[in-house]
């Protein structure tokens, strides 16, 4: 099974997008390294960004 996923800034700035490759019977797995990959690029800047507490 393959997973995209992807975090984009709110102004459209700033896109961030990876794909992991997994077992189909193990999608928690494969959830945990897209969203560790995502946070590895930046995705955790532009997600507290849009917090409410951030603006």
């Amino acid at each position: 099974m393959t997973l995209t996923a992807a975090v984009l800034d709110e102004a459209g700035d700033r896109f961030i997008e990876v794909s992991q490759q997994g077992a189909a019977d193990r999608p928690r797995e494969l959830g945990r390294a897209a969203g560790l990959d995502l946070l590895d690029k930046g995705a955790a800047e532009i997600i507290a960004r849009t917090r409410p507490e951030a603006h």
